[in-house]
């Protein structure tokens, strides 16, 4: 029984100083979040790996917010490494690290804006090679929800408060490929309030289409 126990736990020592292995599992998580809104001079900080499996390099993150502008001051191992600049006005007061491109790394995420048109992120990819954190110009600014149990971004918005759609693809190569989608859209007729469902899905390279009515609401 020794034998078999100690056998175990060197297979597992071997599997997780195994670099090949990549992908991560379910470490895409909220790292930090101010419980208020951010002022001039405010840092927040913290410190977590941006490998999902092995994390042999840790990466630390400030967020700087003063009269000028707002970056994040990126550390590795404790050392000054990258500060990554904001172009535009970012609302976000927290920082997120989420696998978006699924490749087993971690990247940063912080929201862009929100409002009832959805929320949309600033994206940075991290990149292994380099050890870097790069904009990922084709996610930025989308509304997006992540499905990492499947490998999917879902592109989501809304018009208001009665039309909303979810647009499911595939992420390769820095480019969105389209699986699936739904529209929803909600009206009101003489027999009620209504519910319209569009849906979208991609069957031999071609875009079909079923719409469904539900009357949510009757007036009688």
């Amino acid at each position: 029984m020794k034998y078999i126990i100690s056998l175990f736990l060197f297979t597992l020592l071997v599997a997780c100083n195994n670099k090949s292995i990549k992908k991560s599992t379910c470490y895409d998580s909220l790292i930090y979040k101010s419980h208020g809104s951010l002022t001039d001079n405010t840092i927040v900080d913290f410190s977590d790996t941006v490998d999902a499996l092995f994390g042999n390099d840790v990466y630390s993150f400030k967020l700087y917010v003063n009269e000028i502008d707002k970056y994040i001051q990126v550390y590795l191992n404790g050392q000054k490494h990258q500060i990554i600049k904001f172009t535009d006005y970012v609302e976000g007061n927290y920082i997120q690290l989420i696998d978006w491109n699924f490749d087993g790394f971690r990247d940063i995420s912080i929201v862009y804006s929100s409002g009832s048109g959805g929320i949309s992120y600033m994206i940075y990819n991290f990149n292994p090679i380099k050890g870097i954190f790069l904009i990922d110009k084709k996610l930025s600014g989308l509304g997006l929800l992540i499905d990492s149990v499947n490998h999917f971004i879902v592109d989501h918005w809304r018009t208001g408060s009665d039309c909303e759609n979810w647009d499911t693809c595939t992420y390769e190569n820095g480019k969105l490929h389209f699986v699936k989608g739904l529209y929803l859209e909600h009206y009101l007729n003489e027999k009620g309030y209504w519910e319209k469902q569009t849906r979208f899905r991609v069957v031999n390279n071609k875009r079909i289409q079923t719409v469904d009515s539900v009357l949510l609401e009757s007036k009688n």
